[in-house]
């Protein structure tokens, strides 16, 4: 089985999604969904040497990103998300319809794919989770605080 081209698709995918961070960072926390016909995603990005992140959705507001440039790099990714599970159906593979990629800027990678089925409407609970699950343990581990966070109204949903 050649591989060539999963492996191609792959690494286009998460060169994109780095070249999509506008600052500097140390760790990107990365979920994507293939539906079939579309795909969504969501990532969180830690600043270098900081506690502090930041959502993929809210950082062309707090870092003055022009929002066409911020629209294209969505349509980007979430292209990539789809011809990567595109490729593995082509490779006789289950496409699957959740994954996590977790980078970090020492070069450290992990990459998961789910094939549990999909609610129909994406609900707020697999952000809620993947928050839960990945994100606040990295923050607190770097001493992050809710009330000295930027994302206070964030925290708010977790620690009340």
């Amino acid at each position: 089985m050649d591989t060539t081209n999963l492996e191609s698709i792959t690494q286009q995918l998460i060169e994109t999604i780095i070249e999509s961070v506008p600052t500097d960072w140390d760790k990107v926390m990365f979920y994507g969904e293939n539906r079939g016909d579309h795909a969504e995603y969501f990532y969180y990005f830690f600043r270098k040497d900081s506690p502090e992140f930041l959502p993929d959705a809210e950082m062309h507001y707090i870092l003055d990103m022009d929002p066409a440039d911020y629209h294209d790099q969505t349509d980007e990714i979430n292209l990539l998300i789809l011809k990567l599970a595109a490729e593995f159906k082509s490779l006789g593979r289950e496409p699957f319809t959740t994954m996590t990629l977790m980078i970090d800027d020492a070069g450290g990678l992990s990459l998961n794919y789910g094939y549990d089925g999909l609610q129909y409407e994406r609900a707020e609970e697999y952000e809620m989770k993947f928050t839960k699950k990945y994100v606040l343990p990295e923050w607190k581990a770097r001493g992050g605080r809710p009330e000295k966070s930027a994302m206070k109204r964030m925290f708010e949903l977790f620690f009340k």
